[in-house]
């Protein structure tokens, strides 16, 4: 009779701390996640995202620029600020996890944005790709890390020459975010 009572006292509490441990992860449907190492460089950026199946999330992300700067030419000096604004789309693809709980992922984004300088003003497109992880506390507390490429692409119109001037490449792009997911 001992060892039947220890038995079901065993089983018990092995289905209970599995059972907790079920409870103990929501099924998170959004994210906020913001990157802290970008507002050092005056470039704030955040994404909004939403789960849309179990395995992929809508991706929203939006960045603001801003700097002030000066340079010499000839020995004249000028100073300019910038002021530039920009958002886009993307989807996060879970490889090994689902939406919002630790997993692998991919995550393609398309972005446009516009930047002031002194007078001229520039239009900014850029593709990326990302390949990271990213961990989910049970507190919905959320870090992602990734590495990837994008494309980006410049063009400014300059009105008194009626000319344009562009510029495009391929730089390295990587993430790292803290948010919460909820």
């Amino acid at each position: 009779m001992k060892k039947w009572c220890s038995i079901l006292l065993v089983s018990l509490l092995v289905s209970g701390s599995v059972l907790a441990e079920e409870a103990k992860k929501p099924a998170r449907k959004m994210a906020i996640l913001a990157n802290p190492i970008s507002m050092v460089f005056l470039r704030p950026s955040a994404s909004f995202q939403l789960a849309v199946s179990n395995k992929i999330a809508l991706v929203f992300p939006f960045h603001v620029q801003l700097f002030t700067g000066s340079s010499s030419v000839d020995g004249t000096s000028s100073s300019n600020s910038a002021f530039g604004i920009g958002g886009g789309v993307g989807a996060k693809f879970f490889i090994t996890g689902d939406v919002f709980e630790d997993s692998l992922y991919i995550q393609p984004v398309a972005e446009i944005g516009w930047l002031g300088i002194g007078g001229a003003n520039f239009l900014t497109l850029s593709g990326s790709a990302i390949l990271g992880y990213g961990w989910v506390w049970n507190s919905g507390f959320s870090l992602n890390i990734g590495l990837g490429m994008q494309y980006i692409y410049v063009n400014h119109t300059v009105k008194s020459s009626n000319s344009t001037v562009t510029f495009n490449g391929l730089l390295p792009d990587a993430e790292f975010s803290l948010g919460y997911s909820w």
